[in-house]
């Protein structure tokens, strides 16, 4: 669906008023999935330059962020209270 063009997802678009650099939508993935340019995905390997490791470390943030809203929205919106 991704690398047809079957999941419509927006062309770039203009995030700050004021500027006119467009940015890309794009999907917060894991190894596997294939690298496109709708995918973002964290460098692997352990001997990782100091920018390869910020890039995963705020890319893996946001997918923690990302997987907390699905839960909550797969709740309807309640919370677990575990009883």
């Amino acid at each position: 669906m991704l690398t047809d063009g079957r999941l419509n997802v927006p062309q770039p678009a203009v995030i700050q008023e004021g500027s006119d650099v467009k940015l890309p939508f794009v999907l917060v993935g894991d190894q596997a999935f294939s690298l496109t340019d709708k995918i973002l995905r964290p460098y692997k390997g352990h001997f990782l330059s100091d920018t390869k490791k910020i890039f995963n470390y705020r890319l893996c943030k946001h997918g923690d962020l990302l997987s907390a809203q699905s839960a909550f929205s797969a709740t309807n919106g309640e919370y677990f209270t575990g009883s």
